[in-house]
């Protein structure tokens, strides 16, 4: 490899005049170091660092290629490709620990995390971070600067002074409760189940079977819609009442007998599989567990399954 590097560096010689080829050699060196310290020693890979203290004035200290870096906590992690690019807000470069100290403690950081100030005022939790005071309704959740500059709130305030936010929200409060109370009043549709509508309106969830199509719950009377409708008190209790009905109207059908000496029965989305002394399947026995041997699957080729491990076990 030398004597090759020999031969051609001999070559280029009797090309290019002498003193211009040392110049060039020179300058094509220490542009491949100049590149090489961008990317790293290793081309892609990624210099190592090493932690020195963490936690400084809102930042971590690093050592890197033999300089140190402090790098705001928020930035997450450290990077010299990034440094170097220019991907960082708060991150800086010094020769020394106590240079790199002395740059933390003139960019402290303040407030990084969200601090909950005060909750509840007049519906919204106010929040300072950084700067800035938030006030974000107390019914959607946790604080987040990401949903707040993607909208993902459905109102925000913001000022750098917290009496200002306030007052911002003391001028808005009433009109938006107003516009909540209406929205509450609305019905909403919350999920179809066993070819039901599921309507949560008034506190109450309503079944409504959909044959019956559109209907504007809001010009019914509540005690007209529980005689003609299911009307409870909680999602699961709608949905019990719903699995009520419907089992009643369903009937059993036979999609296999004697498999194995047991009868294969559909019965709604599900497959019971029924030892044949047992007699005729009942879903009411089923449910009061009255049957010694029977089993469920959600599919065919489940309950086929389930049916030969019975069998087998019982031999």
């Amino acid at each position: 490899m030398d004597e090759q590097n020999r031969t051609g560096d001999g070559l280029m010689e009797v090309l290019v005049p002498k003193g211009t080829f040392k110049r060039l050699k020179y300058r094509v060196g220490e542009l491949v170091e100049r590149v090489s310290s961008f990317f790293g020693a290793n081309g892609d890979k990624e210099p190592p660092h090493v932690l020195v203290i963490e936690g400084y004035r809102g930042y971590n200290i690093l050592k890197c290629n033999g300089r140190f870096y402090c790098l705001a906590q928020i930035e997450g992690a450290f990077s010299l490709r990034k440094f170097k690019r220019g991907r960082y807000k708060h991150c800086f470069e010094a020769e020394t620990l106590e240079e790199a100290k002395r740059l933390a403690e003139e960019h402290e950081v303040k407030h990084i995390v969200p601090v909950l100030v005060e909750e509840g005022y007049r519906g919204f939790n106010v929040i300072m971070y950084g700067d800035t005071f938030y006030a974000i309704p107390q019914d959607e959740g946790a604080f987040d600067v990401d949903r707040v500059n993607n909208n993902g709130y459905t109102i925000v305030f913001s000022s750098a002074n917290m009496e200002e936010l306030k007052k911002m929200v003391d001028e808005n409060a009433p009109e938006l409760a107003k516009k909540r109370a209406v929205e509450e009043t609305k019905p909403v549709l919350e999920q179809t189940y066993y070819n039901y509508n599921i309507l949560s309106y008034n506190g109450k969830f309503i079944g409504i079977p959909q044959y019956i199509g559109d209907i504007d719950v809001t010009e019914v009377d509540m005690n007209a819609l529980e005689q003609c409708y299911i009307v409870c008190n909680t999602m699961d209790e709608v949905k019990c009442e719903i699995e009520k009905v419907v089992k009643k109207k369903l009937v059993p059908k036979l999609i296999k007998a004697d498999y194995m000496g047991f009868n294969i029965i559909e019965f709604g989305d599900v497959y019971y599989g029924l030892a044949q002394e047992e007699g005729a399947f009942d879903i009411e026995r089923y449910e009061k567990g009255e049957y010694r041997k029977v089993v469920k699957a959600d599919s065919l080729w489940q309950i086929k399954r389930l049916i030969k491990r019975l069998v087998y076990h019982n031999q």
